[in-house]
């Protein structure tokens, strides 16, 4: 792994430069072998970029019939509802962009599955199938015989708890080892509770994994989470992603700390 952490004025300047970062991937990934595969996160920072994305020049240069896009993590809700990472992305990204229905790959909702776990099975199943046959480039991006997905870039945020996708500080979904998307419930503090997420092997797996912490709330766990001696830091989720490939960290908070 190597790991970057670039400092922005504002997240103006972060939304602009992870804009570029994501089509500059998906040019050299789509060049390479013909498809770029693309997980979402929801949040405020992630929502602008989507934003940005949506406009000139990304909507016309990225070829986004060549991109096939995932969710890291999902509220167990209606798809039409107003904390639903799906709608949200939709709304602002994917119904301004000409990429076709059949790439974009939600985790079911309620209404869709009976259960977060029943979403979460299904919502594996789809990833195992996707990977082991991608009918775009006729080409296999992975094996149905265990092998992890990997992903070309992974958008991520982190909670002032540590959080990082629906992985929470204690979770006993931070021990898993062999299932590639689960169903949790998140603390009491959480708005929604009963969530679907990527477990840690899918999610480090990643060729890329870009972190956008945006506002003044994040210093404190970006200090924690840039020390490496702090206790804090070893229980914290979003220290526990170190992937395969490489780490951004974009974040327009001046943390004291500033490595990895």
């Amino acid at each position: 792994m190597k790991g970057y952490i670039r400092k922005f004025e504002d997240t103006k300047a972060l939304v602009e430069d992870a804009a570029s970062f994501v089509a500059e991937q998906a040019k050299e990934s789509i060049d390479r072998r013909g498809y770029f595969t693309f997980v979402l996160s929801g949040g405020n920072t992630p929502e602008s970029l989507y934003s940005r994305l949506a406009q000139l020049p990304y909507k016309k240069t990225i070829h986004w019939d060549r991109v096939f896009v995932f969710w890291g993590d999902e509220r167990f809700v209606p798809k039409n509802d107003s904390s639903s990472n799906y709608r949200m992305a939709k709304e602002v990204l994917l119904s301004k962009v000409p990429i076709p229905d059949e790439n974009i790959f939600p985790i079911p909702g309620l209404g869709e599955a009976e259960s977060s776990q029943n979403a979460a099975s299904l919502y594996e199943a789809r990833l195992r199938d996707f990977f082991a046959s991608n009918k775009m480039s006729g080409k296999k991006p992975g094996k149905i015989s265990g092998a992890l997905p990997s992903f070309d870039v992974t958008l991520l945020g982190v909670g002032e708890d540590g959080h990082t996708a629906s992985l929470y500080p204690g979770s006993p979904a931070l021990e898993e080892k062999k299932r590639w998307v689960l169903a949790v419930t998140a603390p009491d503090y959480a708005p929604v509770k009963q969530r679907i997420t990527l477990t840690l092997p899918v999610l480090n797996n990643s060729k890329n994994i870009l972190f956008l912490v945006s506002g003044a709330r994040k210093e404190k766990i970006l200090n924690t989470l840039f020390n490496k001696q702090s206790e804090e830091n070893a229980s914290s989720p979003a220290a526990l992603i170190k992937p395969s490939g490489d780490l951004y960290w974009y974040t327009d908070v001046h943390s004291k700390k500033a490595e990895l």
